[in-house]
């Protein structure tokens, strides 16, 4: 008799458990012998679901290469990048706290001690367009700014002292803001939406550096709004949802950021969160985490891959409040006028950030269907250079080819098939990118 003396796990089924096999040699047996071959497959059956989960990003430094779900554990190189500026704003927007794109307009509005006014601006050159008064309300703290569509959500909910108990979000439809050079939006045309923290219970004042349930940043996704605290004693950042309809807010978990989180947003195409802050333990420094591949279908940000970028010294970049997607991998961060003991450093302003050398637009962990029949590379071990070929019709978008320890050494759009690629002796791993996910293959080149 004949048993299987292999179990091979069927390609792509994640965690459905489901596994082919092969014999070696003759499958034709009596059948008498069938119901203890049944049996050995139950003991042969191998569940490989925790080996296909690990970290599916090749620039990670710990990226498994045979990982086919994303688990959140990637961890990263430090890296800096320094923004670049490209406007100075005028006086009227000194206090800069939100800033935002919305329905082919930008928007921004001051903070705590300014007045109950937004301005549409023209970032690229720093000027305002027109300025927007909502009527019969006070900047109590306006700290961000979000939107939806036609919608802005203004987020008054600055809690320094950690003991306000009228935080909310105003709703304005855009279009109560059209039509005039400088509006003023009636009562009954916008919405205010109280909220509370549900893991809040003590509203007594709070000198600031111990403030857990200060808030300044805020985006919109999924018909909700999401909120991410300032934590000025821990250095953590909670992520909070609020239902901008009935102010139910849910808390759905916290990330040790080293720092204090000032703006967020999310990029147009859904897949990258931004949340900018700053660290004012020791040289005042600028940074802001990249939140991409989360969980699909959830908005579990905090459990996909989660890159901090190093922004630079705040004494150049200034105090950063505010941060907004322009492009799905671009946009712009803006700084309040920054101070030293009265003496001016760096003006108001807005700079921008591109974070697609770190996430490709094709963002998921997904593999295309026949990928690897769609892609070949030989020879694969190759001593010094090595081809690429792929089928008629399936031209990859971009090619990328990373270090074991995850720096990029060669990149190419649009390539050719049959192209060459050329290395020094190592392990590396070819990323390939088309519209619909992307491949990712270990090659091994000699000296």
């Amino acid at each position: 008799m004949l048993l299987p003396e292999k179990c091979v796990p069927f390609p792509n089924f994640g965690r459905s458990g489901v596994y082919l096999f092969y014999l070696w040699g003759s499958i034709f047996l009596p059948m008498k012998y069938h119901y203890i071959l049944l049996v050995a497959l139950l003991f042969c059956k191998i569940n490989v679901a925790a080996a296909q989960e690990g970290c599916t990003d090749p620039q990670a430094l710990n990226f498994n290469a045979l990982a086919v779900m994303n688990n959140g554990s990637c961890m990263y190189p430090a890296t800096t990048y320094i923004p670049v500026l490209k406007s100075t704003l005028p006086g009227s927007l000194n206090e800069i706290s939100g800033l935002v794109y919305a329905n082919g307009t930008w928007w921004a509005h001051n903070d705590s001690g300014n007045s109950n006014q937004f301005q549409e601006i023209n970032p690229a050159t720093g000027s305002v367009i027109r300025t927007v008064t909502l009527d019969n309300v006070t900047n109590r703290d306006w700290e961000d700014v979000a939107a939806v569509n036609d919608t802005l959500f203004i987020g008054d909910f600055g809690n320094n002292g950690n003991n306000r108990t009228d935080l909310g979000v105003y709703t304005v439809p855009i279009e109560a803001i059209q039509g005039t050079s400088n509006p003023s939006v009636p009562a009954s045309s916008y919405t205010f939406t109280n909220y509370s923290y549900p893991d809040q219970s003590d509203f007594s004042a709070q000198p600031q550096d111990s403030t857990v349930f200060d808030c300044e940043a805020m985006l919109f996704a999924s018909n909700r709004l999401h909120l991410f605290s300032k934590n000025h004693r821990d250095y953590t950042t909670s992520h909070y949802t609020v239902n901008p309809l009935t102010g139910e807010t849910t808390k759905k978990g916290t990330l040790d950021i080293g720092g204090m989180i000032t703006g967020a947003d999310i990029s147009p195409d859904g897949k990258v969160i931004a949340l900018v802050g700053y660290n004012l333990r020791g040289l005042p420094a600028v940074f802001c985490w990249f939140l991409w591949d989360w969980p699909a279908g959830t908005d579990d940000y905090f459990q996909g891959n989660k890159r901090r970028i190093e922004f630079g010294s705040a004494l150049i970049s200034g105090q950063v409040e505010s941060i907004a997607f322009s492009g799905n991998r671009s946009g712009y961060i803006a700084n309040e006028n920054t101070t030293y003991n009265g003496i001016p450093l760096v003006a108001q302003g807005i700079r921008t950030f591109d974070c697609s050398q770190w996430i490709p637009e094709v963002s998921e962990t997904s593999e295309p269907l026949f990928a690897r029949e769609r892609l070949r590379v030989h020879p694969n071990p190759a001593t010094e250079e090595t081809a690429i070929f792929w089928e008629e019709g399936f031209t990859p978008l971009t090619l990328r080819l990373f270090t074991a320890n995850g720096k990029l050494i060669q990149k190419t759009d649009e390539p050719e098939s049959g192209m060459s690629i050329r290395s020094e002796s190592g392990i590396h791993f070819l990323v390939v990118q088309w519209n619909d996910g992307f491949f990712t293959t270990k090659c091994i080149v000699f000296e």
